[in-house]
């Protein structure tokens, strides 16, 4: 019987030995298969984590002015550039860029040290063949301070302060300066000019500070860029360089309607996103009643998602203002306050210059931007429409106005667009990049001017009729611009890029012109900190 019950007991201690084995077995096995899922699972997060940084990478190089674009770093001749990382203290980064190059351009003019560009596209003072230098090309030479500083928790505050300048001059870049050394001067005397919402202010591009949350958006005060020059650097396939592009060489688009105003004093932005949606809002205030009615407002609505982008900007600016050199008629009828009238002996070294004056219109502008982008592996796809609308000011300004950079206008013409105007603009490209450091852009801009005289009215219609140089101003008119460049980066700040610009004018658009056609085989060279 003992016997009997220990060959048992025996028997149970086996049988519980073998399951309790064979549970081990099992759990070694689901240990197994974890280990191996978990190994899947991080390297899908591994791949996750790439595509993310590669499209932060291409995202901030849509949206920065001076882009930095991400890329090998190798040693070498140039290890001296290769620094991984922004010059930040505290919160606070110093940053900036160089760009400089030369150019060949079919129709051109000197170099003038207050302007920051060649004429890559044709102007109506474009003049004899030249070879020249090509100032920031792909982006303005730049230095500025920016601050991400945190207040408390999910809260902080942020500042930008930027000022872009000539390399070729070491002037700080001031368009309305340009145009007054060329005050009373044949086109065909003429150097290089142009207005710009740069003028030769100490700050001239950037200068605002506000709070940040990441749940409650971003709130903003001072001078910035306009919502409409944050679309066209986003969407525009070159991202708004000078030498390739109308919407960069001409603040036109990005002002809504006149150049001046791509970037705005005095102005409240505020910005805010949810999920793949995002909006901002910019008012602009006004000042002094009937002295200076400037006023604007911004409203703009867009999303991203699966590589798809688009924004929609609506713009309404009251009072805006273009400026232009004084004819020498104008000239010689000039009486500044405390000096005399001044009358022109010579279409050089005009003394009038000195006194900061220039010619001015002033319209009532509106304006609707759509810009769209679509990335596919190593393409990436661009378009873009904006209908401008001018009118006569509602509130007219006299001689005498002051516009930025403290310059005077002392002829103001407040009925150019009795009948109103329209301006449209078009564009598409794509880029591919051929790897991180290599990419190709092409792109094509087409401009339309609606006829702005009543045809049924004779006495407002043209006497020189609406065909080539001689068609009169108001005419319809046409500007086609295409180009082609390749961007290599050496490094993650130092690049070099290579390409060329076609544009040309007709009829109403070509008004007055010299000629109606430029092309800008181009070199240049760029750092980036």
């Amino acid at each position: 019987m003992k016997l009997k019950l220990a060959a048992a007991a025996v028997l149970a201690g086996a049988t519980v030995v073998a399951a309790h084995a064979g549970e081990v077995s099992e759990l070694k096995k689901e240990t197994r298969a974890l280990r191996k899922h978990n190994h899947a699972l991080e390297q899908k997060l591994k791949r996750i984590e790439r595509r993310q940084r590669v499209a932060e990478e291409r995202s901030a190089a849509r949206r920065e002015p001076a882009p930095i674009m991400a890329g090998p770093i190798h040693k070498g001749p140039l290890e001296f550039l290769t620094d991984d990382g922004p010059i930040t203290w505290h919160g606070i980064t110093l940053y900036g860029a160089l760009d400089a190059g030369v150019s060949y351009l079919a129709h051109g003019n000197a170099p003038n040290p207050y302007a920051g560009w060649s004429n890559s596209l044709i102007t109506k003072a474009s003049g004899n063949p030249r070879f020249t230098t090509a100032p920031n090309g792909l982006s303005f030479s730049n230095i500025g301070l920016k601050g991400d500083i945190p207040i408390m928790s999910g809260l902080s505050g942020v500042f930008n302060i930027n000022t872009a300048f000539n390399p070729m001059s070491g002037q700080i870049v001031d368009g309305l300066g340009s145009m007054v050394k060329n005050n009373g001067l044949p086109l065909y005397y003429q150097n290089t000019n142009g207005d710009s919402s740069r003028a030769g202010q100490p700050l001239n591009t950037l200068y605002y500070a506000g709070l940040s949350s990441p749940v409650f958006g971003t709130l903003t005060f001072g001078r910035q860029n306009t919502l409409t020059l944050d679309t066209i650097i986003g969407y525009d396939p070159t991202g708004a360089a000078l030498d390739f592009s109308p919407l960069g060489f001409s603040g036109v688009a990005a002002g809504a309607g006149y150049t001046e105003d791509a970037r705005l004093d005095n102005t409240i932005k505020y910005r805010f996103a949810y999920g793949p949606l995002h909006a901002a809002a910019m008012y602009k205030f006004g000042s002094n009643g009937m002295t200076d009615p400037h006023d604007a407002y911004q409203l703009n609505l867009g999303f991203e998602y699966m590589g798809f982008a688009m924004d929609a900007v609506y713009s309404r600016i009251n009072g805006a203002v273009a400026a232009a050199p004084l004819s020498l008629a104008q000239l010689n009828g000039v009486t500044v306050a405390g000096a005399p009238t001044y009358t022109a002996m010579s279409f050089y070294g005009t003394p009038i210059g000195t006194y900061n004056t220039l010619a001015g219109i002033a319209s009532d502008n509106r304006a609707f931007m759509l810009g769209a982008r679509y990335t596919f592996n190593q393409f990436q796809f661009f378009g873009g429409y904006e209908n401008i609308r001018y009118s006569n000011p509602g509130n007219p300004l006299g001689a005498g106005y002051t516009t930025i950079g403290g310059y005077t206008l002392s002829y103001m013409n407040n009925n150019a667009y009795t009948q109103g105007k329209s301006l449209q603009i078009m564009w598409a490209g794509a880029k591919y990049a051929f790897n991180p450091q290599f990419d190709v852009t092409l792109s094509y801009y087409h401009y339309i001017q609606g006829a702005y005289y009543t045809p049924f009215n004779k006495a407002s219609m043209p006497t020189t009729g609406c065909a080539g140089t001689y068609a009169a101003g108001t005419c319809a008119g046409t500007l086609d611009a295409v180009s082609l460049y390749a961007d290599y980066r050496f490094t993650k700040r130092f690049d070099v890029y290579a390409g060329m610009m076609y544009s040309k004018v007709s009829n109403g658009l070509a008004s007055g012109y010299l000629h109606t056609y430029n092309y800008n085989p181009t070199l240049g060279v760029r750092y980036q900190f």
